[in-house]
């Protein structure tokens, strides 16, 4: 897999997760059909770019995703 498709993998996630709600990775995969892989690969690029935030549930042990500053269509940024 390049870091070309990486990229666009990881846009396409930012893009769909921009909306201020907490991704489970079952909702992630059923949403996008990418492979684990790839989802991996653009989960991974959006956490070293700092713009994804991983939440560890404490009972469960499962991990969601927030975009860490999502944009609303007015271009306004809002912190989470």
């Amino acid at each position: 897999m390049s870091t070309d498709t990486i990229s666009r993998n990881a846009t396409r996630l930012w893009k769909l997760m921009n909306d201020g709600t907490t991704w489970c990775y079952k909702k992630i995969r059923e949403t996008t059909h990418l492979s684990d892989r790839e989802i991996n690969a653009a989960l991974g690029w959006l956490a070293r770019e700092d713009t994804l935030e991983i939440i560890v549930n404490p009972v469960s042990k499962e991990e969601t995703y927030i975009v860490r500053n999502f944009w609303d269509m007015a271009g306004i940024s809002h912190n989470t």
